[in-house]
């Protein structure tokens, strides 16, 4: 051998914060690419996502927020395709 140790702990190790991280990649790039990706300075993108999203603050849920700016119904598989 090479000395090297093979362990999974790296993957089984993580507390949540790790796929808090993975999820918020996932709905960051849907995002970007409904609303931004056509063109990133658009203004009416901007004002949508502020109304919408930054606006609500704590007054909807999330996952309400991000539907209504979207356009559809989110769940896992929606998010990570």
């Amino acid at each position: 051998g090479h000395g090297y140790k093979v362990t999974v702990h790296h993957v089984t190790g993580y507390p949540g914060y790790y796929y808090t991280y993975m999820a918020s990649y996932c709905i960051a790039e849907k995002i970007w690419t409904a609303i931004f990706a056509k063109d990133p300075m658009s203004r009416e993108a901007a004002m949508r996502y502020r109304r919408l999203v930054l606006e609500k603050g704590a007054t909807e849920t999330p996952s309400a927020m991000l539907e209504n700016l979207l356009g559809e119904k989110l769940d896992v598989e929606s998010l990570c395709s």
